[in-house]
């Protein structure tokens, strides 16, 4: 299946309504950070709509600019808490310590100097002002009442008064060509900021990706109908995402088996999200397609996952979900009922403000199959 627009508009919709999913976001960010490479893809889905290599604020892509914002803040989360944390800045030459923008965006000062933080004279650079764009863009859409969940508005506040950004331009519109021009010289995490800006257009390479999304979409909404309120620790591992929640419940995004079963073999075998309670596995699979023959060959992958989880983990309860959009629920029902003999539960997504039936879907689904085996 291809997405359309009204399909990518609902789907970056639907996720700026789920604040769980915008911190899925924001933790893939540390990934690429902390890793050097993190997701390939995961920056892809959340570009910007910039023509003729120029970017201006247009209300209509106010949630790409907060899943943008919300990108960039985990891909600067460190350097802005360093930044903060050594206030008051004092503007000082190059020579002063040597600082190099395009290489830190931050130094920790010689054991004689304490709370200072060097900052070199060519801070104001294009990729500054770009990011700053950024962040200002998801202040505007608040400011003209579009959605934007407060606690964002309130960090990105933050990062643009009390870190480096403060010292910064502000800009209506950003030239991507001097971006461009410095992206050979730019290193991690700027070297990223260039790829949040782009058309978001099907056809362009990587736009693929946007199937990456809609996996976040539903982590948040798994995520929260387990958590039922509790709080919500996020860490690495793998590449992926793992999340633990306060009852007990571990989550795991895009971490393969060979992280989970600690065996080298199954490094390969990657499903996208793995709930596990006690004695008790959900494996579930996100497909997005306009054939039933390719949603059968995701049943057979997500079943797959599920025996060798078994195997590997001697687990005994050990449930596989398909999730999908874009196939007739009628024909789905037929393949699961005829091929698989509803050993997989399916789930089909709408993106029509769906969230609330999900939710109590999937918290259903789980709380019934705790009870069970128990």
């Amino acid at each position: 299946m291809s997405f359309n627009d009204e399909d990518v508009n609902k789907l970056l919709s639907a996720i700026v309504r789920s604040s769980t999913a915008l911190r899925v976001i924001e933790a893939l960010g540390r990934v690429k950070l902390v890793r050097g490479g993190g997701g390939e893809g995961y920056r892809s889905v959340v570009r910007l709509s910039c023509e003729s290599n120029y970017c201006k604020f247009v209300e209509s892509d106010c949630p790409a600019y907060t899943l943008a914002s919300v990108y960039v803040l985990g891909l600067f989360r460190d350097l802005f808490r360093i930044s903060a944390n050594l206030r008051p800045m004092y503007l000082l030459s190059a020579e002063a310590h040597g600082v190099i923008l395009d290489r830190l965006a931050y130094t920790i000062p010689y054991g004689v100097y304490e709370n200072l933080m060097y900052i070199p004279p060519n801070i104001d650079t294009p990729e500054n002002r770009f990011m700053k764009f950024i962040l200002n863009s998801v202040v505007r859409c608040g400011e003209r009442g579009i959605r934007v969940p407060r606690w964002l508005i309130n960090e990105v506040n933050w990062a643009l008064r009390f870190t480096w950004l403060s010292k910064v331009t502000d800009v209506e519109e950003v030239d991507l060509r001097e971006l461009i021009a410095r992206k050979p010289h730019l290193n991690p995490p700027y070297d990223v900021l260039l790829e949040l800006g782009g058309v978001l257009r099907r056809e362009t390479a990587g736009v693929e990706y946007i199937y990456r999304l809609l996996e976040i979409y539903v982590l948040g909404i798994i995520v929260d109908s387990l958590g039922e309120g509790y709080d919500i620790e996020m860490s690495i591992r793998g590449g992926g995402l793992e999340i633990n929640l306060s009852n007990g419940v571990k989550v795991y995004y895009q971490v393969g088996l060979g992280e989970l079963c600690e065996l080298k073999e199954y490094e390969c075998w990657v499903p996208d999200i793995v709930v596990i309670k006690d004695n008790l596995i959900f494996v579930v699979e996100i497909k997005a397609t306009g054939y039933v023959d390719y949603l059968k060959d995701g049943a057979l992958q997500v079943l797959n996952y599920a025996r060798q989880l078994q195997d590997c983990l001697n687990y005994v309860n050990v449930k596989p979900i398909l999730v999908y959009y874009g196939v007739k629920d009628e024909d789905v029902n037929k393949l699961i009922s005829e091929c698989f003999r509803d050993k997989v539960e399916s789930i089909s997504l709408k993106l029509d403000n769906h969230e609330s039936k999900l939710l109590g879907l999937f918290h259903v689904l789980f709380r019934t199959y705790f009870r069970k085996f128990q």
